[in-house]
This record gives structure tokens, C-alpha cells and sequence, in this order.
């Protein structure tokens, strides 16, 4: 992040060698190795109408041989083509996934496609990317320390004149946590690029900075400082120090423990270095952490997750992650998420809130317990009326009452769907 100054760069690889064709070419292999999910309904309703016409016609048979009477044998075979319901099986899963897409939309959640509902479902691993997606990207103090000489207004003055992240969050905190801060009027202002900024009031020299600034000023000599520090000095003293980290987004760490709670594994990749990324983990209760990774290694990982067995959902949202969102079973992208990852993501959070994630899991697995629920319905109706029609005991007018109250009965199942609950 350049906030100050301009960059000079030179290409040292041609675009083949380069990271982004490593993320392209990742890209184009991955997405042949999405899962296919079996229409296991599709499959029997195809053979269903084959088989009720070949069991009515061996009843009339039946019948017809037993009675001799043409009007009784028909009657029980009408009944058994009547009584036998593939709209109950047909409808099972898609009115199920039907009421599941609407729910969703209106909680902002989208799906891409139908079947994504019921992969994300068999999800067993969630594996998140950090920056964005788990934090906000946007730094807060999280620990201050201050001499007895500290002046506020005098700092608040200082890093006023900052458009550094450092700088910004630090003033925040002062403007927060200390109501009496006054603007001063300081000359000789000077912002050093990465490294801090100094200025004067009333012949008092202010500094302020990171370790290394400090360090170049000799104004500090202690331990090297782990995180993000901000040092503040004045007249050739340190009084205070500010360690700063990256927020968390609000509900990330219940969306953690729902998933958790739901029986999956969770894990985090980021590209910050090991201190970050242990301090974010330990926040959020995530044991699994891989720290210092590049798009490749994320991708990789990933994939290794995938060869173990395992149904990875991953949760991204910039383009390092889009070469691992691609090879995961399915791919979750936040809605303020950088349009690649968008592109090749399953579902999106068009309220780029954690809390989003965790209700998309639940209405899956709710919408794929509840078809597996009709589908099961409907086998075992067909099951027990079908030979009760077969057999004689059920007459045309009540066979077709019983099949309307079965399409009906699926239906009302389905529309539980909606309930948070």
C-alpha cells in the first residue's frame, strides 16, 4: 500500500513466468476437477413411469384371470396407475431447492447454481483467507502505554498531518479515548516515507514512527517489537507506544464457532507473517494456520485438503485466493470480493458479513436434510400403497385423494426450508 511518494519497478520475467499466469494457468486446470453431483431422483422418476405401467398391466392380468371380469380387473389396474406418485418423487428436490434459493437471496446469500446447495452441505473442511474475510484489513490500537510526560494534543497534532493506516488508527484512538484534544499549530513538518513523521512545537521536537524510525532517530534501543508499534516521542524521549492490529469483522468469531459446532474443521491461510497470524487464530479459536502464503501455496493447500478426501468450502475474497477458491469443492467469495474471485466462486455474500457464511451452511444442510426427508417420503408411500392398490383395497376415487395429499405433504415439507429455526 503506497500512501505517499511513487514506485519505480522493473519486469525481471515474462508474463509466463510471472505469479498471476501461475494463478491463471491454476484457474484453467481446477475447474474440471469440481465434484459432480449424482440426480439420484432424476434416475429412479426416469425408470418409475416404466415400471407402474408394466405392475398395472401384470395386475390387470392378475385380476382378470381370477374374476373373469373385465370391469374389476380394470378398476384395481386404474388404481394402481392412479395411487403411484412420481410427482411427490420428482418434486422432492427441487422444490426443496427452490424455496432454498429464495431464502437465501433474501438473506443475501446466492447461489450460482442448484447443485451448489447440496455440495456445500457435504462440506466438512472450511478453510477461510484472513485479510478481509476473518478482519477488516483496517488496524486498531490494541495496547497503549504512556509516560508521564505524554502530551495527547501534541500527538493528535502529529498524526493529523498523516495519511498512513498507522498514523489514522492511532488518531482514531486518541480521538476516542481522550476528550480534551486540541489542535496545535506546529511547524517544520516532515513525513519520512515508511518510517514516521516529525515536527516542532514551542522548540519541543516531536517524533513519531515505527521501531526502526526510532531506532534511526536513537531515541530507542530495546528489543526488537513484534506486531505493528507506533512510538511517540518528544524532546528526545519515547512517551508512548501504541501496538496496533488488524480488527476483527463483526461475527467473525461466532461464524468460527458455528462451523465448528456444526462438526467442521476450519482452518486459515494469509499471506502476513506468523505473529499475525497466530494472534488472529488465537482470537478466533482456528488451530490449523498457515502463515507467509503466496496464491500458489494457498492453492496447494487446498488441493491437498481435496486429495485427502476431504469436501474443502473456501472463503475468499481478493485475487490471491481465486486460484484456491477454484479447487475447492465449493467456493465462497464475500460481495466486496475482487471481481476474479467473484467470477469463480459458488456462492456469494452480498453482505460481506462472516454471519452470512454461517447461515448459508445451515440453510444447505437444512435444504439437503429436507429433500433426503421427501425423497424418502416419497419411496416408502409408493412402497406401501402401490401393493394395498395391487392388491385390491383401494379404490380409484381414494387413490387419487392419497396421491394429491402426497405432492401436497411435499410440498409443505419443503417450504420448512424457510425456517431459521
Amino acid at each position: 500500500m503506497c500512501v505517499d511518494g511513487t514506485l519505480v519497478y522493473e519486469v525481471g520475467a515474462v508474463f509466463s513466468e510471472s505469479v498471476l499466469a501461475r494463478i491463471i494457468n491454476l484457474l484453467e486446470t481446477a475447474a474440471a476437477k469440481k465434484p459432480k453431483i449424482q440426480a439420484l431422483a432424476d434416475a429412479i422418476a426416469a425408470r418409475f413411469s416404466v415400471a407402474i405401467t408394466a405392475l398395472a398391466l401384470a395386475t390387470f392380468a392378475f385380476w382378470f384371470w381370477r374374476t373373469g371380469e373385465l370391469s374389476t380387473a380394470l378398476i384395481v389396474a386404474i388404481s394402481v396407475v392412479v395411487i403411484s406418485c412420481p410427482c411427490a418423487l420428482g418434486l422432492a428436490t427441487p422444490v426443496s431447492t427452490l424455496v432454498a434459493l429464495g431464502a437465501g437471496f433474501r438473506r443475501g446469500i446466492l447461489f450460482k447454481e442448484v447443485r451448489i446447495i447440496e455440495s456445500l452441505a457435504k462440506c466438512d473442511t472450511a478453510v477461510f483467507d484472513k485479510t478481509g474475510t476473518l478482519t477488516s484489513g483496517r488496524l486498531k490500537v490494541s495496547k497503549f502505554t504512556h509516560a508521564g510526560k505524554f502530551d495527547a494534543s501534541a500527538l493528535f497534532s502529529l498524526v493529523s498531518g498523516s495519511t498512513h493506516p498507522v498514523s489514522r488508527a492511532v488518531g482514531e484512538y486518541l480521538r476516542a479515548n481522550f476528550s480534551d484534544l486540541k489542535i496545535l499549530e506546529l511547524s517544520g513538518f516532515e513525513n519520512i516515507a515508511a518510517r514516521g513523521t516529525q515536527a516542532k512545537f514551542g522548540g519541543i521536537k516531536l517524533a513519531g514512527g515505527s521501531e526502526k524510525f526510532m531506532r534511526e532517530l536513537g531515541l530507542y534501543s530495546g528489543e526488537a517489537v513484534r506486531g505493528t508499534c507506533y512510538f511517540f516521542a518528544a524532546d528526545g524521549e519515547i512517551t508512548a507506544v501504541f501496538e496496533l492490529e488488524e480488527s476483527l469483522k463483526e461475527g467473525a468469531k461466532e461464524c468460527v464457532v458455528a462451523l465448528k459446532n456444526a462438526g467442521m474443521r476450519v482452518a486459515m491461510l494469509t499471506g502476513d507473517n506468523e505473529y499475525a497470524a497466530k494472534r488472529a487464530a488465537e482470537e478466533l479459536g482456528i488451530e490449523g494456520t498457515v502463515a507467509n502464503a503466496l496464491p500458489t501455496d494457498k492453492a496447494a493447500y487446498v488441493e491437498q485438503l481435496s486429495n485427502q478426501g476431504r469436501n474443502v468450502l473456501m472463503i475468499g475474497d481478493g485475487i490471491n485466493d481465486a486460484a484456491a477458491l477454484a479447487l475447492s469443492s465449493v467456493a465462497v467469495c464475500m460481495g466486496s470480493g475482487a471481481a476474479v474471485s467473484i467470477a469463480k466462486s459458488d456462492v456469494v455474500l452480498m453482505r460481506d458479513d462472516p454471519a452470512s457464511l454461517a447461515a448459508a451452511v445451515a440453510l444447505a444442510r437444512r435444504t439437503y436434510r429436507i429433500v433426503r426427508q421427501n425423497l424418502a417420503f416419497s419411496l416408502v408411500y409408493n412402497a406401501v400403497t402401490i401393493p394395498l392398490a395391487m392388491a385390491g383395497y383401494v379404490a380409484p376415487a381414494v387413490a387419487a385423494l392419497s396421491m394429491s395429499l402426497s405432492s401436497v405433504a411435499v410440498v409443505i415439507n419443503a417450504l420448512r426450508v424457510r425456517s431459521e429455526r
